[in-house]
């Protein structure tokens, strides 16, 4: 079967570890454990390594840990999927999965399985569940192009999922900005939307309106790294320095292993001539991605006597 243009450009896509955190709504501390355990499977290499199989995966995982199944049965739960149904690649992003006390069920045709222990699920007990503990939300990639429109939805998530994939087919920026507006509207702290409504500000080059998204965002989620990650590339870009240093700092204080932000953060002491915190992050940079072009610019950096402040920043 040949897929429609948009399915293919999703299915090429690649997202990192920050994008798959925050279109999920999880963070990347936990996408980089899913990733380690393999139940991502993080299949390129470089920053930018997760598919869109990987993202709807990623949104199944915090779906289940929001009714209270945990990282640890999630992954008992694969490994036997994977005994069971040898065929299905990737189960949770093929399967319609549910929590059910803390455990994982998933459906086989007509019948209901709990993985871990091997039984089934009687008829009848999924049926009694309020609809919030479904974890109906898990869309195939063949579906892709056959997700319902929000219209009238007061879902905030709905209207998100709208705008992720109309990014994904390449949409018009003023239709996509709309979609993001719309889920701010009915709910004004929703991370994703305030992260995504401002890259697509800063693609534009409105620069101002982008850290005004990435500043809402930090008042929304004080530990999320990207957003203070976003706004310290967007002020640095601004010029306002001292106003970036901070939030490359604060990013670094949520999640200590974001490479980028100390790559960032070293280069912007070198434009300011401060050798010594310079080389502290440089090192520290080399340290978690000790190979490429990156790494061979810190290195330069780390054996030269001077800065050159023309180097650009790395992308988010």
């Amino acid at each position: 079967m040949t897929l429609p243009q948009p399915e293919l450009r999703a299915q090429r896509r690649l997202y990192s570890a920050y994008e798959v955190a925050t279109l999920s709504g999880s963070s990347p501390r936990q996408v980089g454990r899913w990733a380690r355990l393999g139940i991502l499977c993080a299949r390129a290499p470089g920053r930018h390594r997760f598919t869109f199989r990987d993202l709807v995966t990623a949104r199944a995982l915090r779906d289940l840990q929001r009714v209270g199944v945990s990282t640890e049965h999630i992954h008992r739960a694969l490994l036997r999927l994977r005994v069971i149904c040898p065929e299905i690649r990737e189960p949770l992003s093929a399967l319609t999965l549910r929590g059910l006390g803390g455990r994982l069920v998933v459906r086989l045709g007509d019948v209901w399985l709990e993985p871990v222990s091997g039984q089934l699920v009687l008829p009848g007990v999924l049926d009694g569940l309020p609809q919030d503990l479904s974890v109906g939300r898990v869309i195939p990639l063949a579906a892709l192009g056959g997700l319902p429109s929000p219209s009238g939805s007061q879902r905030p998530d709905d209207w998100f999922d709208a705008g992720v994939v109309a990014e994904a087919e390449g949409m018009d920026p003023e239709h996509i900005e709309g979609l993001y507006k719309k889920v701010l509207a009915l709910d004004p702290s929703h991370l994703g939307a305030l992260l995504q409504l401002g890259n697509l500000y800063h693609r534009e080059g409105s620069l101002r309106r982008a850290a005004g998204c990435y500043l809402r965002a930090t008042l929304s989620d004080s530990e999320s790294a990207e957003a203070h990650y976003n706004l310290a590339n967007t002020l640095d870009e601004l010029g306002q320095w001292a106003g970036a240093v901070k939030r490359y700092e604060e990013a670094l204080d949520c999640d200590p292993r974001m490479a980028q932000a100390h790559f960032n953060l070293a280069l912007l002491y070198e434009k300011q001539s401060q050798r010594g915190p310079a080389r502290r992050h440089w090192r520290r940079f080399i340290d978690l991605e000790p190979e490429g072009s990156a790494a061979s610019v810190a290195r330069t950096f780390l054996e030269s006597a001077g800065p050159n402040p023309r180097l650009p920043l790395l992308p988010r």
